[in-house]
């Protein structure tokens, strides 16, 4: 297939990925070579050395859709899209986490065995997370760097690093673009899944689940190095140098040798194990808007169009020596926004021969203004901004997001912050805080407790305040409840109601409370008469709950 065709055919929608990805490679070439500032001569070496070494493996990994080192590279090209992937990495990743008791462990509140091991597993868990992210400052920018290859190239891959006793002891992100994935294994294996069990005594606890599974590798190119992994849950042993497994009869791998496992995050795709970034769609769209600002780059270095024309009339032409001025002068100072106000002179002598000096000519020499035919202002801006609008929009991310936030007053703000929330990043925070409890919590011993990823406050105090105050009056509002809610808004663990009953409403503690303590000051309460004719209710509320915190307390003396 020639490369005309094979470009029509990706345009039209074609099919198939050979086609697509050379048609990617083919563009990504192009704007390296007009644009010498993006790619230095170190990366392009680099890339060159990559490339050498993949060669070598083609046949055997399986070839991603499109090339992920162009896909990583293309936020740095872009006037849009850096800031789309910072606005998802910021919202979703960087507010921490904190763990939450499992529903269960609500049922032993009252056992003092199980309060100490919860309390020693919480300890546990925290010292691990302080401690996991492996050559990175905290577990916050290790999700977070994950989380900007997942945008850019739809994939974000972790080294799960053990110890001699093969116990997780922390993770490593690994870049997206250095990694290719093995095909499926051919046969599937016995293997034994870590769970979380409900016993029958009520008590959680790790369980093995046994089941079959095909398992794939993993390999990682850099600087014409590279490294197997095997999969996270793959219980055979494997040389990191080779990619083979140990078999029986075969000499022991060296524990220094021995591959780590690898989690793979990923934009899943149906054709390929790999994934794709969300602005797939509009990737011509990033192209254009580049190529549209090297347009009004070079236009504006290079003042295409002259501000004035000099025009010679009445039988009048140029010396040879004006005209070689003239190519000297555009050629080494019309050129560049310092040089537009310089000056040229010029000299003319008539046509006919024979004319002598000084003799009367009708020579004319005059100038022309070209400043209304001057570029005023950037050209494609309308398209520029179309293709912006559908960078934002394949992430379905509001304009606010990205610091276009004229037209936006505090309301509108606040829906936009809160829609985005609940449509997108809450959603991507779920799904990561899901991948955590299934696959590494079990492994390192925690029963009750679960991983939860902080999110900002996008709550309506106003609605919240009222929800309450509702909720209490008609006894549907429990401490517990009050002290849920409260934690998801401040995203901080309030621990546990411990002086009155969590699962009773605060209401009908009071009442039974009053009950119990005998009559009550009715002087003192009619003197409220006036707050209850004023309709102040609360007044109410908060002179009874004075007298009977007194009641209360004289009762105890």
């Amino acid at each position: 297939m020639s490369e005309d065709k094979a470009k029509v055919e990706v345009i039209q929608g074609g099919k198939d990925e050979q086609t697509n990805q050379r048609m990617m490679r083919a563009i990504v070439i192009g704007v390296q070579k007009e644009v010498k500032d993006v790619v230095d001569d170190e990366s392009s070496q680099s890339q060159q050395l990559d490339s050498q070494v993949w060669a070598g493996l083609k046949d055997q990994y399986v070839e991603p859709p499109l090339d992920l080192l162009t896909l990583s590279m293309l936020r740095e090209n872009n006037s849009e899209l850096g800031q789309v992937i910072d606005a998802m990495e910021v919202n979703i990743d960087s507010f921490g986490h904190r763990f939450v008791l499992n529903p269960w462990a609500a049922l032993f509140k009252d056992d003092d065995k199980v309060v100490k091991e919860v309390a020693l597993e919480k300890i546990k868990l925290v010292n691990f997370f302080n401690n996991a992210a492996i050559d990175t400052t905290s577990f916050v920018r290790l999700r977070r760097d994950t989380r900007r290859d997942i945008e850019g190239t739809g994939n974000g891959y972790w080294e799960v690093i053990t110890n001699a006793s093969d116990e997780i002891v922390g993770f490593k992100w690994a870049p997206s673009h250095t990694i290719r994935l093995y095909p499926l294994e051919q046969e599937a294996i016995e293997v034994e899944t870590t769970r979380t069990k409900i016993g029958n005594d009520g008590k959680p606890e790790l369980t093995k689940i046994k089941h079959w599974k095909r398992f794939r590798k993993f390999v990682q190119v850099r600087e014409a190095k590279k490294a197997y992994f095997k999969e996270l849950g793959d219980p055979r042993v494997m040389d990191s140098r080779t990619g083979l497994y140990q078999k029986d009869g075969d000499k022991e791998v060296p524990l220094e040798y021995r591959a780590n496992s690898m989690i793979h995050f990923r934009i899943p795709v149906s054709r390929s194990p790999y994934g794709l970034p969300r602005y797939i769609g509009n990737l011509f769209s990033i192209f254009g808007s580049r190529a549209a600002e090297e347009i009004n780059y070079v236009t504006l270095k290079n003042n295409n169009i002259p501000s004035l024309m000099l025009l010679i009339s009445g039988g009048g032409m140029l010396t040879g020596a004006s005209i070689k001025r003239i190519e000297e002068f555009v050629e080494t100072n019309i050129r560049g926004k310092d040089n537009y106000s310089k000056i040229l002179l010029v000299e003319a002598e008539p046509i006919e021969e024979g004319a002598l000096p000084g003799q009367s000519s009708d020579i004319k020499m005059s100038i022309e203004r070209l400043s209304s035919e001057q570029i005023k202002d950037a050209m494609y801006q309308e398209y520029d901004k179309n293709n912006i609008d559908k960078v934002r929009s394949s992430f379905r991310l509001p304009p606010i997001f990205t610091g276009r936030s004229e037209d936006y007053t505090r309301a509108t703000a606040d829906t936009s912050k809160k829609l985005a929330d609940e449509q997108v990043f809450a959603p991507e925070r779920n799904e990561f805080d899901s991948a955590l409890n299934t696959l590494v919590m079990p492994l390192i011993g925690a029963v009750w407790h679960m991983y939860k990823s902080n999110s900002p406050n996008v709550t309506d105090n106003q609605d919240l305040i009222k929800m309450l105050g509702i909720s209490e009056k008609t006894g549907g509002m429990t401490p517990q409840i009050a002290r849920d809610i409260m934690s998801d808004v401040f995203s901080k663990d309030l621990g546990d109601v411990v002086s009155i009953d969590p699962d009773v409403p605060f209401t009908l503690q009071v009442a039974e409370a009053a009950k119990n303590t005998g009559p009550i000051n009715l002087g003192t309460v009619a003197a409220t008469k006036s707050l209850v004719e004023g309709g102040d209710v609360l007044g109410v509320v908060k002179a009874l709950r004075i007298e009977i915190s007194k009641a209360l307390k004289e009762a105890e003396s």
